[in-house]
C-alpha cells in the first residue's frame, strides 16, 4: 500500500545515553536509520530525515530538514518538517526504532481523515514516535513550543488524537550502548524481522 504521506525519520536526538549519534550505527550490511530507507520509500510519496547536519546524510539522496531553532526536541523536528512536507500528513518515525511493526502503519492509517494525529497505544504507554501528523496542526505545535512543552505527548493532548492499541510491546529502541549490543545479538539469534 502507498500512503499519500511524507515519512520523517527523525535523526537529530541528541544521543546522549548512547554517547554517539545512533543513525549512523552498523546494523549488518546498513545502519539503524538506513536500513528504514527501502521500507519507507517504497510505502510513501515523500521522505524526509530531520536532522541538524545536513552533509551527515547526503549520500541518502533525501530532503534534509535541520531543526529552525536546535535542542529543542523531537517537537521542533516535527514543527520545521512540517514545513517542508509536500503532504498533509506525516509518519513520524525514530532512527532508532528496530524491527518496527510496519504492519501497524496500516492500522494507524485508516480512519486518519477524521483525526489530527494518530498514535500507538502499548503497555507501556502513547508510542508518539511511531505516528501519523496532520500538518495543518503546525500552529498549535508552535503555541506548544512558545511555552516551553517539548513532548510529542504533550502535544497529542492539544490536537484531536486518535490511540490504537498496539498490544504488548511491540516497540525497541535503542538508547544505550547495551541496547544495541543487546539488539545485535538478538539478530544473530532471530535474524532479522523483513516488512
Amino acid at each position: 500500500m502507498k500512503y499519500n504521506a511524507t515519512a520523517m525519520i527523525l535523526a537529530g536526538g541528541g544521543s546522549t545515553r548512547m554517547g554517539q549519534d545512533k543513525a549512523s550505527l552498523p546494523v549488518g550490511e546498513d545502519t539503524l536509520l538506513g536500513e528504514k530507507l527501502p521500507w519507507l520509500l517504497a510505502h510513501f510519496n515523500e521522505v524526509l530525515i530531520s536532522a541538524q547536519d545536513k552533509d551527515h546524510y547526503s549520500d541518502k539522496g533525501l530532503t534534509v530538514v535541520p531543526d529552525e531553532v536546535a535542542d529543542q526536541g523531537p517537537l521542533m523536528g516535527l514543527y520545521s518538517s512540517m514545513a517542508v512536507a509536500q503532504e498533509e500528513w506525516i509518519f513520524l518515525i525514530a532512527c532508532d526504532q528496530v524491527n518496527p511493526p510496519w504492519d501497524l502503519v496500516e492500522t494507524l492509517w485508516a480512519g486518519h481523515t477524521q483525526q489530527d494525529a494518530i498514535a500507538p497505544k502499548t503497555e507501556r504507554g502513547i508510542e508518539p514516535l511511531f505516528a501519523f501528523y496532520k500538518t495543518s496542526t503546525r500552529p498549535v505545535l508552535r503555541q506548544c513550543l512558545d511555552k516551553g512543552m517539548r513532548s510529542l505527548h504533550q502535544f497529542l493532548k492539544q490536537v484531536n488524537t486518535r490511540y490504537v492499541d498496539a498490544g504488548g510491546d511491540a516497540f525497541w529502541n535503542i538508547n544505550t550502548p547495551e541496547a544495541y549490543k543487546a539488539y545485535l545479538e538478538h539478530r544473530k539469534t532471530h535474524g532479522v524481522v523483513q516488512p
